[in-house]
């Protein structure tokens, strides 16, 4: 049946309401956040450091991208008026603060499954792109099965464990990007129209979740029908740049517990990710090189072959090895 003329107009005059320069007010329920063009610079925050966690496969990974930063570096440029810092276990780019917790080729199960640690650090704002390995027709990828409404039943899942281990965090989550590929489309398309529903859900019960719409956006940004262009990852970041400052400010709020793992700057090298992070739980891996090879004026030991620095506090020593020519530090 044609919607009757003055309903439309209604409809159209109140979601104006909810937009005042780029900045949503209050979100209705069930009301996916479209894409609205905000300028960077725009401020999220009011003084609060907006540590965001960004969660998913690939696409968050920034697979095939030349810099590896996928869209996370573009998002941090755009939100220059927020302070910014990224958290999770999982890093991978080339930027300096390059922490996620996204594992490519994985699907929302195993997100799930290992998501824990990251939800430690306290992010106050989580960007949810997952889904599309579980459309995908390599059953060695979807490996819990390629049901659309399955996987949408996972995704209410991990956004549970989101909501329970972070409460005062704000979720974002995607409508996944379409995909060019024949035989993965169908299924894509049918999960992307389940996300507002599973959403609404959980945003009925007064749980700060919102819905974002990326099914608009630009096929043409595809470089292989999956994952974005060099330019298309910078448009991706643009996209959720604009989706978090629609978040209502009320929402947003510094956690309760500790956030992520402080560390400081720790040497003016740089490794191949570039930075270099201490993590909780190190593992022992017993020698990892011999104490010989390297020049006794830059390498500390305590009798010639045992290093007498204690590099993350866990009482044992570890060994480092600084670099005359550049200043690079390498530990082991």
């Amino acid at each position: 049946m044609r919607p009757h003329g003055l309903a439309t107009l209604a409809s159209i005059f109140t979601l104006s309401l909810y937009f005042t320069q780029g900045v949503t007010q209050e979100v209705p329920p069930g009301l996916s956040l479209q894409y609205a063009s905000t300028a960077p610079g725009v401020a999220v925050t009011n003084g609060t450091k907006l540590c965001i966690l960004p969660v998913g496969d690939s696409i968050t990974v920034g697979w095939l991208g030349d810099d590896h930063n996928g869209y996370r570096k573009q998002l941090q440029s755009d939100l220059s008026a927020d302070k910014v810092v990224f958290a999770g276990t999982e890093r991978y780019g080339s930027m300096d603060d390059p922490y996620f917790a996204t594992w490519s080729g994985k699907t929302i199960k195993y997100m799930h499954d290992n998501i824990d640690e990251s939800l430690a650090q306290k992010p106050i704002v989580i960007l949810l792109h997952a889904g599309i390995n579980d459309m995908s027709p390599d059953s060695s990828v979807s490996t819990e099965g390629r049901d659309p409404v399955a996987a949408a039943k996972r995704l209410g899942a991990l956004i549970n464990k989101m909501l329970q281990k972070c409460p005062d965090a704000t979720i974002l989550v995607a409508m996944i990007i379409s995909t060019t590929r024949p035989a993965q489309a169908p299924q894509t398309a049918q999960f992307q129209a389940l996300v507002p529903g599973v959403v609404q859900t959980r945003e009925a019960l007064g749980k700060h979740v919102i819905a974002v719409d990326f099914t608009k956006f630009p096929t043409k940004l595809l470089r292989d029908g999956i994952h974005p262009t060099d330019g298309g990852y910078r448009t991706m970041g643009d996209w959720w740049y604009d989706f978090m400052t629609q978040i209502p400010r009320s929402w947003i709020s510094v956690p309760e517990g500790p956030g992520p793992y402080p560390t400081g700057k720790l040497a003016s090298g740089r490794g191949v990710n570039g930075d270099f992070k201490f993590h909780s739980k190190w593992e022992s891996a017993g020698q990892v090189m011999p104490a010989t090879g390297l020049d006794p004026k830059y390498t500390r030991y305590e009798h010639g072959d045992r290093l007498n620095d204690d590099m993350n506090g866990d009482g044992l020593d570890d060994y480092v090895a600084v670099n005359p020519g550049n200043g690079s530090a390498d530990i082991y």
